[in-house]
């Protein structure tokens, strides 16, 4: 059977006269150039959950993080006791985590602290001074869902970030009934502060849950655990993300033997530093085309928001989200996607106002497969049963590795894009996305499966 007849038969499924469904695909190879199969009109739109919008051009971020030493300039300088600061200096570089560390969270941290150490400091009288001014300081995206703001995927976002400013909490029962379990934290750490924990029972399922009350670093985890659970590890937001960052400096340092005696605070808004005069310590710089590869690979949204803030700071001179967004609209005014016909609000798609319609999103994927950083773009996508979001998805034979995609899945919502490689040897940009139905997204993406075995089986 035809591809797209194949594709008709299936949209008319019982299980889709649930969902809304958009769909979009084409083939990339210029003699054939056809719109293979269109669910909907061409202008209809849907929420953005499927493609961080950026131009991957694979540079490195700025001072991605720099820590410095000020020492007063009308004092001798003393190793041994030492009048000044240690300043934080952030330039939007999400990978301040163990990520690439085996998930030693603190190896960075530790290094930098150690760096201090072996430049003869072992004591500070001055302060840890967080500068977070490469972005503005709107944390939390005013279009984000209040009730998510506690979990790892509406983490706050900042130019000075650590570990995906999150914690990890691993809940362990204790042997005895009606106890309360224990809440470690990882990394360990004064900034965060547990205030309630689970309680023990004999039998049952685990019930826990985690909540971080709004603006503060108070958490409480509920719920029940029975004493013979595996532990359980859950992940929590923090707020104020440089400070956090700033905290545990300041306790690495503790623990390679710099005594601080000042306090931790962020940099003033309009307080003069002249970096210039002072001594620069150690620094930290990724690619972005690291970032890119775990926001799409992932679907890690803090990744994309720290990203798109980031384009909004090189491009247009203000690391905020507006700016961001009309760095964006730049580059897709340069693929021919005309300002006025989408709307975007974030990088990640968390927002509900992200609307672009599914023949722009295969518009970009055709536009971005001949981009010179291609190869890049290409490199962050998952790969069918291979890696990332897509990696227990289509395992066997021919189609494991032919689907490059961006995945997308909130409540109620199923979405995919990204390329399909034919058994004929073609390749294809698709789009399409699920929408309002009830209850597991399991069957829908079954379905979704089933398009895609369907592409890949396409013969012109």
């Amino acid at each position: 059977m035809p591809a797209s007849k194949g594709l008709k038969v299936l949209f008319f499924s019982s299980l889709l006269f649930l969902a809304s469904v958009v769909w979009a695909g084409e083939d990339l190879r210029r003699e054939i150039d056809e719109i293979l199969y269109q669910r909907v009109p061409k202008e209809a739109e849907f929420g953005l959950r499927v493609i961080q919008l950026l131009d991957p051009t694979g540079g490195s971020y700025g001072p991605a993080g720099k820590v410095l030493y000020s020492f007063h300039a009308d004092e001798l300088f003393d190793a041994a006791s030492n009048t000044g600061d240690v300043i934080l200096v952030g330039g939007g570089d999400p990978n301040i985590s163990g990520r690439f560390y085996k998930g030693d969270a603190l190896a960075i941290p530790r290094k930098w602290a150690r760096a201090v150490r072996a430049s003869g400091i072992k004591k500070i009288t001055g302060s840890i001074i967080a500068d977070d001014r490469f972005f503005d300081r709107a944390y939390i995206n005013p279009h984000w869902p209040m009730q998510d703001l506690p979990y790892w995927y509406a983490a706050e976002i900042s130019a000075l970030s650590f570990n995906d400013n999150c914690l990890k909490l691993v809940v362990t029962p204790v042997k005895a009934e009606r106890a309360w379990a224990t809440v470690l934290k990882s990394p360990h750490t004064s900034y965060l502060e547990i205030k309630e924990s689970p309680r023990v029972v004999a039998e049952g399922t685990a019930t826990v849950n985690v909540y971080r009350i709004a603006g503060t670093n108070e958490v409480r985890v509920s719920g029940e655990i029975p004493d013979a659970s595996r532990p359980i590890s859950l992940w929590v937001s923090v707020h104020n993300p440089p400070l956090y960052l700033a905290t545990v400096l300041k306790e690495e340092l503790k623990r390679a033997g710099v005594k601080v005696d000042g306090k931790v605070r962020l940099v003033d808004a309009n307080e003069e530093i002249d970096y210039a005069r002072l001594t620069l310590i150690t620094e930290h710089k990724s690619t972005l085309a690291q970032s890119i590869k775990i926001a799409n690979k992932r679907s890690q949204n803090f990744y994309a928001e720290q990203i798109l803030k980031t384009l909004g700071k090189e491009k247009k001179g203000e690391g905020s989200w507006p700016a961001g967004i009309r760095a964006a609209a730049d580059f897709l005014g340069e693929l021919g996607i005309a300002p006025g016909t989408y709307h975007m609000v974030d990088g990640s798609g968390l927002a509900d106002g992200n609307r672009f319609s599914p023949m722009q999103i295969t518009t970009l994927l055709e536009l971005m497969a001949a981009h010179p950083h291609s190869q890049v773009w290409k490199e962050s996508l998952s790969q069918a049963g291979l890696d990332g979001t897509m990696r227990s998805r289509l395992r066997r034979s021919p189609y494991q590795g032919r689907v490059l995609g961006k995945t997308g899945t909130a409540a109620g919502v199923s979405a995919l894009s990204g390329y399909v490689h034919t058994t004929s040897g073609h390749t294809l940009a698709f789009s399409f996305l699920f929408n309002d139905f009830p209850g597991s997204s399991r069957p829908i993406k079954a379905i979704e499966d089933e398009i895609l075995q369907l592409l890949v089986d396409w013969q012109p």
